[in-house]
């Protein structure tokens, strides 16, 4: 009879960077060997922290010793456990618990009941100021972008608070303590404020895309030069509002209207809702209150299920 510590450690990949992926070399989104590609880093845990795992793994081993349904032969019959078989399990356990610890997320309900890992959704980084968010009907997830992506763009997640509902301290904090790392999304080098102090809008400029705080489409760098063509080819005076944002924000407020009443938001709306997101992001910048506004607007939506729905 083979040692089931050595089918345990034969199980082990000689290569873990190359598991989940097929023979082609594209990524498999159904492999639960991907857990070998995620976040585990012993040296943020404390000897006692590492201790508890330690005693966690034990209890559990223990457990699946005594219900005979784990440690079994081909047949299904159970098998005596050697030290060196309980060992290298209490070892797998350890090293899953604090994979799971990081990568895992929660299951809703009245109490958090359960944590599920996902071939590819754990994969997903963090940031306070995300791309995407998440959410689960069913047995099925789902992530989608809450604003608009730029190409060669990171695809992140939160893990935790965005960066306009906590100040940087208790971000810090809570991803420290819940996930053992230190953010440095742009939110957090930056230290963007929380929405009481977001300025309503920051446009850019219509010639270099710079962010700027002036009502007009241009920035002062920008301003002296267009100035001097305008003159010189007779041009109409400079607009004071930049029209194309103005639509997206009208639309925008509409939908917030409707959330804050608790009215429905159609299917048509939320189609003009990511429409308008797209025009606001193109010329204005982050952070500022409309922006945050129309990610907040298509979480909500998304979250009634406008995204799945035909």
């Amino acid at each position: 009879m083979i040692s089931i510590c050595n089918k345990l450690k034969d199980d082990q990949p000689s290569l873990p960077e190359q598991v989940g992926f097929d023979s082609t070399g594209k990524y498999s989104s159904s492999s639960f060997q991907s857990v070998y590609h995620l976040h585990q880093d012993l040296s943020t845990y404390s000897l006692e922290d590492l201790i508890a795992e330690c005693l966690h793994a034990f209890r559990l081993a223990k457990f699946m010793e005594l219900s005979g349904r784990y440690f079994v032969d081909g047949t299904g019959k159970p098998v005596p456990v050697t030290k060196e078989d309980f060992l290298e399990t209490c070892k797998i356990l350890v090293c899953n618990f604090v994979r799971s610890a990081a990568n895992s997320f929660g299951v809703p309900g009245q109490k958090m009941a359960a944590f599920k890992l996902y071939p590819t959704k754990s994969l997903v980084n963090h940031s306070c100021c995300p791309v995407m968010s998440h959410s689960s009907f069913g047995r099925e997830t789902f992530v989608y972008a809450i604003r608009p992506i730029v190409s060669g763009e990171e695809l992140t997640i939160s893990y935790g608070d965005y960066f306009n509902t906590e100040v940087k301290s208790v971000r810090s904090e809570k991803l420290q303590r819940n996930y053992r790392f230190v953010c440095r999304c742009q939110a957090c080098e930056e230290n963007w404020p929380t929405t009481k102090c977001l300025p309503a809008i920051v446009l850019r400029c219509e010639y270099c895309n710079k962010p700027h705080s002036s009502v007009d489409v241009q920035c002062d760098d920008c301003l002296p030069r267009t100035r001097s063509r305008n003159a010189v080819a007779k041009k109409a005076p400079k607009r004071k509002q930049n029209s194309q944002v103005a639509p997206a924000l009208r639309v925008l407020h509409r939908v917030e209207g409707k959330i804050r009443t608790g009215k429905p938001i159609s299917k048509e709306e939320f189609r003009r809702l990511c429409e308008a997101s797209e025009v606001a992001f193109k010329h204005s910048a982050m952070p500022s209150k409309s922006l945050v506004g129309f990610m907040g607007s298509v979480e909500v939506c998304a979250d009634a299920g406008l995204m799945y729905t035909g």
